[in-house]
């Protein structure tokens, strides 16, 4: 069989382009985590105005001033949140296929990227200084912020992605680290993004990691290798006793940066 040039057809092969296009996952480069993919319906959240907004503003908010080459944002933050917790989730299934998490794994997904919608300018700067003084009389916390900002996301955004109405107050459950909201949820996925158990949770592991690196301070604390050696017990996530060294080191990061650096008297 022959093919003729004359038979080719340009806009059928771009359709066909852009269809495979869609299939693929995507690919961002970070300086933290090396190549990390997501589906494109994550993509779709990330192209929104409500998380590009996160690129402006600086992951230490203030503290920036003092410590100049800390000049990364929450936007990189979130994104590299979403893929631990993926990636934390997605191992606890492989390594137990009991659990079933299939849905769950995209909700988990979805709340450490919307995570930290709902920072204002300078960050924690603004929950602690500026809200106090501008309204007084309400109670803020940056994640009521973040469900507030992920409801009107939704609202306002043609995303091509199925979520009930159970899927996002699980995420917004998940984002505020409260089980009692969604007791019919499994409790172990409380502890992936904000741990009120015990702390031990992928946006400490993100954070700690990435505001090390911009800061040019050394940490030894290898979030990697714990949540290789992590499993669901008890409807808790706990690790291989032998990685106690390994948690003594994370709380031990976050002390010193709380002394040498979030808690800087200049940049307070």
């Amino acid at each position: 069989m022959s093919f003729s040039p004359c038979n080719y057809n340009t806009s059928d092969i771009s359709t066909f382009e852009l269809h495979v296009d869609s299939m693929l996952p995507k690919r961002i480069n970070d300086p933290i985590h090396g190549l990390m993919e997501f589906d494109d319906w994550v993509i779709q959240f990330i192209d929104t105005p409500h998380f590009q907004r996160l690129r402006n503003i600086k992951q230490l908010g203030t503290t920036y001033y003092v410590f100049p080459g800390a000049s990364h944002n929450r936007f990189e933050h979130s994104i590299g949140v979403a893929h631990l917790a993926y990636s934390l989730v997605k191992g606890l299934q492989d390594r137990q296929p009991d659990l079933e998490v299939e849905k769950d794994l995209e909700c988990v997904t979805l709340a450490a990227l919307c995570h930290d919608l709902g920072h204002g300018p300078f960050s924690h700067a603004f929950d602690n200084e500026v809200i106090p003084r501008t309204r007084p009389n309400i109670e803020w916390k940056h994640e009521i912020g973040s469900e507030k900002m992920f409801d009107h996301l939704l609202e306002t955004n043609e995303i091509d992605f199925e979520l009930g109405t159970d899927d996002v107050k699980f995420i917004k459950a998940l984002i505020a680290g409260d089980w009692s909201k969604c007791p019919n949820r499994s409790r172990y996925l409380f502890d992936v993004v904000a741990n009120k158990r015990n702390s031990i949770d992928v946006d400490k592991f993100d954070y700690l990691e990435r505001d090390c690196y911009y800061l040019g301070m050394k940490s030894v604390f290898d979030f990697s290798r714990l949540m290789r050696y992590s499993r669901v017990v008890d409807e808790q996530i706990a690790y291989y006793f032998k990685e106690c060294y390994n948690i003594y080191e994370l709380f031990q990061t976050r002390y010193s940066l709380h002394k040498q650096v979030y808690n800087h008297r200049v940049g307070k």
